[in-house]
């Protein structure tokens, strides 16, 4: 079988929120949709849980809502919201 090499992000997530952090893969697991990255698996180690997710480049939403230089209209705002819904 060809080897197919994708780029991924990892998200590490300490392990005291555990509760937490099987609600988010369970949730993030069943999503498929164009405007949300795509679930690729999770694993543990002795330094947390790592969420891993498909690869999308310009930094996170948080990143971009948080970034005063880069600031969103109410509209711009709007639009993320019904993307996502």
């Amino acid at each position: 079988m060809p080897e197919v090499k994708i780029r991924v992000a990892i998200k590490t997530l300490k392990r005291t929120t555990l509760p937490l952090i099987n609600e988010e893969i369970s949730f993030i697991a069943t999503c498929q949709h164009m405007n949300i990255v795509e679930y690729v698996g999770h694993y543990s180690d002795p330094f947390g849980v790592h969420i891993v997710t498909e690869f999308m480049s310009g930094g996170s939403l948080e990143e971009l809502i948080q970034d005063k230089s880069k600031a969103c209209a109410n509209f711009d705002v709007i639009n993320f919201n019904y993307e996502i819904l």
